[in-house]
């Protein structure tokens, strides 16, 4: 599992006063040994010197930078005054879209009449750098980013977490089988969504019928294939794919308190307009389908083409699908 850090979490590492929480350092030094241990790969974005230079605790700034010497250093958008030549990634229009929902996300009235307009603008930068470095977990202890946690997984894939549910998180998914970053079969794009909720659409007659969701340690490589214009057959073929199952009873993927208890048993379900299909890829991460439209070609000529339409969540922990955080 790759971990990022935040710069908060490392001056807590150092933190001596009362207001510093004890359980992050702890959770903190916990992780850290993991990564010595080889366990886990922590790195921090070119935004932690950067930040450090606002630090007036000189002891603990030299600290922090002795640390960063044994922690990769991953470059981030580029920022006047804030990169150095070649340590950061230009701009592109793909690159600006990203740093536009992170903003819209976190910080939506974000301003320059902020007082921690800067600060803020480093925040985006460091979870803009974790993303755009395919690393798996952003570890931090501010409120403000961990309260939009939820949105930043349905929108841009990112997970949040403080460094206490982050030693949770990883103890969970090392119990999964050794979680490894999953790939599909079929590589391509117009076969895909990456955010971890959200809605798609796509003609199951192409691709051999496979159409992946999420990235990483929680990519699904989903099947299905032609049933009629109001049922749909889905499958446990592809490898990133250990169990189907249907969520018999449920008409809404949020009322969903525990998706381990449907049954696995089959290779396929056929699965009906409204219904749900709840799939469990090899690392042990749940996700669940809601079909909203079924064309079919072969039904009285109503159709031009084969499409399925249907609404997803992939839960980056436990099977609960109530969880709503914002």
């Amino acid at each position: 599992m790759k971990l990022t850090l935040d710069t908060n979490s490392l001056i807590y590492l150092f933190e001596h006063s009362a207001t510093a929480p004890n359980r992050s350092k702890d959770a903190l030094k916990g992780l850290l040994r993991r990564s010595l241990d080889g366990q886990l790969s922590i790195a921090a974005t070119t935004r932690v010197r950067a930040d450090l230079l606002q630090d007036k605790d000189e002891a603990r700034r030299i600290g922090i930078l002795q640390v960063l010497e044994d922690v990769p250093i991953l470059p981030t958008i580029a920022g006047w005054d804030e990169s150095s030549w070649n340590s950061d990634v230009w701009t592109t229009e793909q690159l600006a879209e990203l740093v536009r929902e992170v903003e819209a996300i976190v910080f939506p009235s974000l301003s320059l009449t902020d007082k921690r307009y800067h600060n803020k603008r480093q925040d985006i930068a460091h979870l803009v750098g974790h993303k755009l470095n395919k690393r798996d977990v952003f570890v931090t202890d501010d409120q403000a980013i961990l309260k939009k946690s939820g949105a930043l997984e349905r929108g841009p894939g990112i997970i949040v977490r403080s460094p206490s549910e982050c030693e949770n998180y990883f103890e969970e998914t090392d119990r999964a089988a050794r979680s490894v970053s999953l790939l599909p079969t079929r590589l391509d794009v117009r076969f895909e969504s990456k955010p971890f909720c959200a809605t798609a659409r796509f003609d199951y007659s192409n691709n051999d019928g496979r159409f992946t969701i999420g990235t990483g340690l929680h990519l699904f490589e989903t099947s299905w294939s032609k049933g009629s214009d109001q049922e749909i057959r889905v499958y446990n073929d592809p490898p990133s794919i250990a169990t189907v199952a249907k969520a018999l009873g449920y008409a809404q993927i949020s009322t969903i308190k525990d998706a381990s208890i449907f049954d696995t048993s089959s290779r396929s379900r056929l699965i009906s307009v409204g219904e749900i299909a709840i799939w469990r890829n090899t690392n042990g991460f749940y996700a669940a389908t809601r079909v909203l439209s079924i064309a079919d070609d072969t039904r009285n000529n109503s159709a031009n083409a084969d499409e399925v339409v249907f609404e997803y969540v992939i839960l980056t922990s436990g099977a609960d699908f109530r969880d709503s955080r914002n």
